[in-house]
């Protein structure tokens, strides 16, 4: 909901401890038809996300929820063992209806 504070849990273990990076996908340009897994992902202060911390767990918390912080991120584990391991997920920001500068 607009102007709450938001969650994404990215939860992974190994040996040695992985380290969690989040990332957001660039916005599809108007008129281009998405093509799964061709977005670009780039650092969260870089995507416009500046209310955000990350957590030691890997959680990723935003705060005041607003339009910038709508669309597709990318949590990534990887130790330097075997291949890093990503969770994609989308992130939708509802608000109240307002008719006439009061609320329905």
């Amino acid at each position: 909901m607009l102007g709450e504070t938001v969650q994404l849990n990215c939860l992974a273990s190994g040996v040695p401890s992985p380290r969690i990076t989040w990332t957001k996908a660039a916005p599809a340009s108007k008129g281009s038809a998405a093509v799964s897994g061709s977005s670009s992902f780039s650092d969260l202060r870089n995507a416009g996300v500046t209310n955000h911390r990350v957590l030691a767990n890997g959680t990723l918390v935003m705060e005041r929820v607003g339009a910038a912080n709508e669309g597709k991120y990318l949590c990534k584990a990887e130790n330097g063992v075997g291949e890093p391991i990503s969770k994609l997920v989308e992130v939708d920001i509802n608000s109240k209806v307002f008719l006439g500068g009061g609320t329905l």
